[in-house]
């Protein structure tokens, strides 16, 4: 089964941007983050996982996806609730910096690459008018912290109500939708 979540976002514009960017990192943005330790490496609920945030120039999308076997999927779906509002309190020192080292690992990977360097700078060129330093960029990674990530993550989950889609056996879909529908939290 595929299961795919998503929340709105922010947009490209959003003083918030790289403190989401980094949320997301932290929780599932690659084999350290913490969805694919727990779900995967853990309790062996999936072959991949993995979250990610696209901003827009009005709005963003969260999204997170996994494959599962159906038979796991409410308690994949328990465990990355979980795991997303775990995430918003206990953030800490050492995951944030090495989300912050990967983007600015992926920044300057990009750099390496004509056809990525030419997207980054279209879209600067769509969202700024102009093309962003890189020492810019970097500059809002590092002053992201570890409260602005957590903060970044509570307001994700109070703007509403997550969507899900899901590819597979029917088994199980209402249950793991229901378990989605928990991370809904009254704004603060």
């Amino acid at each position: 089964m595929h299961i795919a979540l998503a929340l709105q976002g922010v947009p490209v514009r959003d003083p918030s941007l790289y403190s989401l960017q980094v949320f997301t990192s932290v929780l599932g943005g690659g084999m350290s983050s913490r969805l694919f330790q727990e779900v995967r490496e853990i309790r062996g609920l999936c072959y991949t996982i993995q979250a990610f945030h696209m901003p827009y120039s009005d709005t963003g999308m969260f999204g997170l996806y996994a494959g599962t076997d159906e038979a796991d999927a409410p308690e994949l779906m328990r465990v990355v609730i979980d795991q997303i509002e775990s995430a918003t309190e206990t953030l800490n020192e050492a995951e944030i910096a090495r989300a912050k080292a990967q983007m600015k690992a992926g920044l300057l990977m990009a750099l390496e690459s004509s056809e990525a360097r030419l997207g980054q700078i279209a879209r600067q060129m769509l969202a700024f008018g102009r093309p962003i330093p890189l020492d810019e960029i970097v500059g809002k990674v590092e002053a992201v912290t570890v409260e602005s990530a957590r903060a970044a993550g509570r307001a994700l989950i109070a703007r509403g109500r997550p969507a899900i889609a899901a590819l597979g056996p029917g088994n199980g879909l209402e249950s793991t939708a229901a378990i989605a529908e928990s991370l809904v939290r009254p704004a603060a």
